[in-house]
């Protein structure tokens, strides 16, 4: 069934999930897992944010994700940084810890089938990526993930960063340092959008996944487009 709720587009996992073919460069897709890890995860980060964080937000998301075209075709596909997904990584042929890419409905139907739900945010229209950003965001990524054609390996996912990014002072402090040789979800996307210009320049491995997208939804540069859902709208 589909929805429509102040502006954004409910589609639960039924016959009209596969209906919504627009995926575009840039996109973000904003996780909610239901397992006691991503629980623990939007719980810690939404202490700060639940009376105060834009609508959608005040719960934040366990992990994010961004679209692209996929390295080899102009595919739109699903970009992150994880170690929980058992999906092989569509370049690297099998199943790593760090950077992957795999098919958008398939993260889609992981999160929706096991009780969870994924929003989608888009780029404002002022924001929107020229021909020439959407290329470089693919090739951004194209040198971040594993790829069994050329032997090259995937970034590392940073453990301990992650977890540095959900504490609420001990990130801001002076020693706090980005080492994009290892990346965590959310300091791969702000990552990406820095060199994007659409964050300002600041150290990636701050942002947690809520507060990365608090702060762009804030500042008008991407807006919720779509949510999908197992069990409806939220």
């Amino acid at each position: 069934m589909r929805f429509q709720f102040a502006g954004y587009v409910v589609l639960q996992l039924t016959a009209d999930y596969s209906s919504c073919t627009e995926f575009k460069p840039g996109d973000i897709f904003a996780c909610y897992g239901r397992d006691l890890v991503s629980l623990g995860i939007s719980a810690e980060t939404s202490l700060t944010s639940w009376l105060t964080g834009p609508s959608g937000l005040r719960w934040a998301p366990s992990h994010v994700a961004i679209a692209s075209q996929f390295v080899r075709s102009t595919e739109i596909t699903w970009y992150e940084s994880t170690t929980l997904s058992d999906r092989k990584c569509l370049t690297a042929e099998q199943r790593v810890e760090g950077v992957q890419v795999h098919p958008i409905r398939e993260r889609i139907r992981d999160y929706c089938r096991s009780g969870g739900w994924v929003d989608v945010y888009r780029l404002t229209g002022i924001n929107e990526l020229s021909g020439y950003e959407a290329e470089l965001l693919r090739s951004m990524l194209s040198k971040l993930v594993g790829d069994k054609q050329t032997g090259q390996a995937p970034r590392q996912y940073d453990t301990s960063g992650a977890v540095f990014s959900g504490t609420r002072l001990l990130k801001w402090l002076p020693f706090s340092l980005a080492n994009l040789q290892q990346m965590f979800c959310s300091e791969l996307i702000a990552a990406v959008l820095q060199r994007l210009c659409r964050m300002n320049r600041d150290n990636p491995a701050r942002y947690n996944p809520g507060l990365l997208l608090r702060r762009l939804v804030r500042q008008g540069t991407y807006f919720r487009r779509y949510q999908f859902t197992g069990r409806g709208g939220r």
